[in-house]
């Protein structure tokens, strides 16, 4: 069983979607990995959008989540990082199923 936990912000703790885990993992990609991903998949649904305006509005979105009051957004200390950026999605999942199988016994 993996662990999920989810921003909540009219709580002061991020809920937990599971109670048991195996590793706490906190999947991440840089800032640019995430804004051409996304222009991308907006791309891909007929939306025409601007990658620059993409990575701008992502910034300001991850200044206003790791800085507000409420369940800030940022990784646990027992979290591992798993930065996916520029790596394809099989050597994603061959990383946090290591992490998975070392931290989980």
């Amino acid at each position: 069983m993996i662990v999920v936990q989810v921003p909540r912000p009219d709580l002061a703790q991020p809920c937990t979607v599971a109670s048991r885990r195996l590793a706490q993992l906190l999947l991440d990609a840089g800032i640019d990995e995430r804004a051409r991903r996304r222009t991308i998949e907006l791309n891909s649904r007929g939306l025409a959008v601007d990658e620059k305006q993409v990575l701008i509005e992502m910034k300001e979105r991850d200044g206003r989540d790791s800085s507000r009051d409420m369940a800030p957004l940022r990784k646990a200390a027992d979290a591992y990082l798993i930065d996916s950026s520029g790596i394809p999605v099989e050597e994603v999942l061959r990383r946090m199923m290591g992490v998975i199988r070392h931290d989980g016994t």
